[in-house]
């Protein structure tokens, strides 16, 4: 199955940064290479003042079928957060190639936390890496939480209103959709996570949520088939 470079250290990357205009990027001694997928291990580090557990035992509820996601998904209303007391819908540039969608935690705080925590952001970027892309070839958001089948309607629903819905965020420039997700089934064949979003067809993936492939390294195996389906597809557009 190859080498994938996805043993991590523990010094994490501070997400807040990333919102700002000055981003230290991922020390490359973060990377140890020569390791297998399969049996790569990865410590998992808890924030003091976030508890991201509560990730893998309940989350906004998503289609299991597949093909439900195609029509789901796009409608669902994104959540805002506040970065250095500024109220935002998204990280990333408006311009970015890859829309990554993170499925949130059931219970949030009137204003959404960051799409993904500093350890989860670490080892997201290698899998990003893995496959030729880095940070500012994303556009990070966050859907709203106990809220299933809502568009941006204004109705508060767990998390913090927002004007925007995923296929809207989408824009012109995205031409690839990624669906950060807690539970996607144990299949590790790619088309099985694959379908087209939005109106106009684009391709896109679910993946494990990063939470859980700190917590469950083996499911990176699962992860990384999906991911070379993901640049398979970007290498022929």
């Amino acid at each position: 199955m190859g080498v994938v470079p996805w043993v991590l250290r523990k010094a994490p990357v501070d997400t807040v940064a990333l919102a700002g205009e000055s981003v230290a990027a991922v020390s490359e001694a973060a990377i140890v290479t020569g390791a297998e997928i399969e049996t790569a291990v990865i410590s998992p580090v808890v924030s003091a003042s976030t508890n991201r557990s509560a990730i893998v035992e309940s989350t906004t509820a998503l289609p299991d079928e597949i093909a439900e996601l195609s029509v789901v998904l796009p409608n669902r209303a994104i959540a805002a957060f506040e970065v250095r007391g500024s109220r935002q819908s998204c990280l990333g540039s408006r311009e970015a190639s890859v829309l990554v969608v993170v499925q949130p935690p059931a219970a949030s705080p009137k204003v959404a936390e960051l799409p993904l925590n500093n350890q989860e952001t670490q080892l997201f970027e290698l899998m990003l890496r893995a496959i030729g892309l880095t940070r500012k070839d994303t556009l990070q958001c966050i859907l709203q939480t106990n809220d299933e089948g809502a568009v941006a309607s204004g109705i508060e629903a767990g998390g913090a209103r927002s004007s925007e819905t995923v296929e809207t965020l989408s824009g012109n420039s995205v031409r690839t959709v990624l669906l950060l997700q807690k539970n996607i089934g144990n299949s590790e064949v790619a088309s099985d996570h694959q379908f087209a979003f939005g109106s106009a067809s684009l391709p896109a993936w679910r993946l494990p949520h990063p939470a859980l492939l700190l917590s469950d390294p083996i499911q990176k195996r699962q992860a990384w088939q999906i991911l070379k389906a993901v640049r398979r597809v970007l290498a022929a557009d």
